[in-house]
């Protein structure tokens, strides 16, 4: 790159047209300049003040209402930064060069999703500078040091009348192609135009690791009044670039408690880095948290399922989801929760799993009169922590031909256990809102919600699990069916994978509570 000599501060980038606002600021707007804390660097060797008061006082001169808030970058952004930038009109953010690339990055990007699409001017201190963009942020300029006379510079920049001033800068059109980070344009999906381009971008994101049907995938996108997706496209009408599909569910049957999933976020391998991903995350957040009573976030859905988290195979995605709010689940030996998909064949199913289960304990089918008691059981068991939605699977097969479908564990005169079993034909709203033992294929059947009563079952787990897939081995296998799929499984699954199972998918558990508060740390 052509380095720029002459100049102490550039316009590199501008694409939402941030730097006009600081003509349109009103006097009762607040503007936050965020810096780092740095050496001073005055030609006046008395002066010891922290340098980036000079970009204060400059700015001051030409817009009185303003708040230098300085960080350190070792201890980070704090609640008292945050809530600076919550009243600010207009935010300045400076940044210091550093080895470590990457850190700026992350430290841009974390700003960007707690900025609540507020302007950001990035202003980014050089030892030199390179007409390119290597932050990728919509607005930036590039300042040669942090000396006053810079710092003037970029104040006059920033502010310089009707754009005069900036004629001299570096146009976006002279950054080199396939660099330049815009605003993108998030719309609202509609499935008649733009299901055939979610599909191609669906094939080119997973790489074959889930195949879908276009029917399958259509269907399980529409819930009217539960779902909302967005699409993020190349042009006005064309193709899809970015998707993102969200659900809303009730949490533990509380009507004033509603999980937000946002299921899958996808951006097209070519246009990736771009800030595709970037703004549809941003709009379908704010979207989500204008939710009456939305507590919590999920990364991946329940029911309907596309992913039970971040899948593992797209697990180099999982610090771009931590920049932005997003936390792992850990159990508590402190190791993340990694929900696995398991499959078992049933030739695999061994003599040894097919002894007989304890006396004392009896499997069967439900019927009507069990479901008081089943749903009591489900309401209480652990398996509604880990897997929120296990209730509303049970209600949907309560009053309807159905109920056979629920399995249970029964000691004495008590269920201790409940399950559920579907084939893909069964056309149950459980076995709709779980494609993938359809998606393997028309010979495999699927058990989920596996529940079990907290006070009476936890010293029989692995009799429990052997007893529900003996049964699921029996009654599929005289079907002609060869292999059950077990979906998001938490617990016990070294003894299951001993039973003969075998891991069909992983994934990485990550939630976000909407109340929590806001912290960036930077090193």
């Amino acid at each position: 790159m052509k380095q720029e000599d002459q100049k102490l501060a550039v316009l590199i980038q501008d694409v939402p047209g941030w730097l006009l606002e600081c003509q349109n600021l009103k006097k009762e707007d607040l503007i936050v300049l965020l810096a780092p804390v740095a050496y001073p660097v005055s030609e006046d060797y008395t002066d010891r003040r922290d340098p980036f008061e000079h970009l204060g006082r400059f700015i001051e001169s030409r817009h009185s209402k303003v708040a230098h808030v300085p960080y350190i970058r070792r201890i980070g952004l704090t609640s008292t930064h945050l809530g600076f930038m919550q009243r600010a009109k207009l935010i300045i953010f400076c940044i210091l060069p550093h080895d470590d690339r990457s850190l700026q990055l992350e430290l841009t990007d974390r700003l960007f999703q707690f900025g609540n699409f507020k302007p950001i001017i990035v202003v980014q201190i050089c030892n030199y500078i390179e007409l390119n963009l290597d932050i990728p942020v919509p607005t930036v300029i590039k300042a040669l040091g942090y000396v006053p006379s810079t710092l003037k510079a970029v104040a006059d920049l920033m502010f310089a009348d009707n754009g005069e001033g900036l004629n001299d800068s570096v146009p976006v059109s002279s950054i080199p192609a396939g660099t330049n980070i815009k605003l993108w344009t998030v719309e609202q999906m509609y499935e008649a135009r733009d299901m055939t381009s979610i599909m191609t971008l669906w094939e080119e994101c997973t790489s074959g690791n889930f195949p879908i049907k276009f029917e399958t995938f259509s269907a399980l996108l529409r819930r009217p009044g539960y779902a909302k997706h967005y699409v993020v496209r190349n042009s006005p009408g064309g193709e899809v670039l970015g998707f993102c599909a969200t659900y809303l569910s009730f949490i533990d049957q509380d009507a004033k408690k509603v999980l937000a999933s946002l299921a899958a976020i996808l951006v097209r391998p070519s246009y990736q880095d771009k800030g595709i991903g970037f703004c549809l995350h941003e709009h379908v957040i704010k979207q989500l948290k204008k939710i009456p009573y939305v507590t919590q976030f999920q990364l991946g859905s329940n029911f309907p399922r596309i992913f039970r988290g971040l899948p593992c195979t797209m697990k180099k995605n999982q610090k771009w989801f931590q920049n932005r709010g997003w936390k792992l689940v850990t159990k508590q030996s402190g190791q993340s929760q990694n929900p696995i998909d398991l499959l078992l064949k049933f030739e695999n199913w061994s003599i040894q799993n097919r002894c007989q289960t304890e006396d004392s304990l009896l499997f069967r089918r439900c019927t009507h009169f069990d479901m008081k008691q089943v749903l009591e059981l489900v309401r209480k068991s652990d398996c509604t922590h880990k897997q929120t939605g296990c209730y509303s699977q049970y209600l949907t097969l309560e009053n309807g031909p159905h109920v056979g479908d629920i399995i249970l564990a029964i000691e004495g005169n008590n269920i201790i256990a409940t399950a559920i079993k579907y084939t893909s034909k069964s056309g149950t709203q459980v076995a709709l809102n779980l494609p993938w033992a359809a998606v393997i294929g028309d010979h495999v059947a699927g058990m989920t919600c596996v529940c079990l009563d907290v006070d009476n079952a936890s010293k029989k787990k692995i009799e429990i699990w052997k007893g529900f897939l003996q049964f699921c081995v029996s009654e599929f296998q005289s079907l002609g069916l060869k292999e059950l799929f077990l979906d998001a499984v938490v617990d016990d699954v070294d003894d299951l994978l001993q039973m003969g199972l075998y891991e069909w998918a992983r994934y990485t558990d990550m939630w976000m509570d909407v109340r929590a508060s806001l912290s960036i740390e930077m090193n």
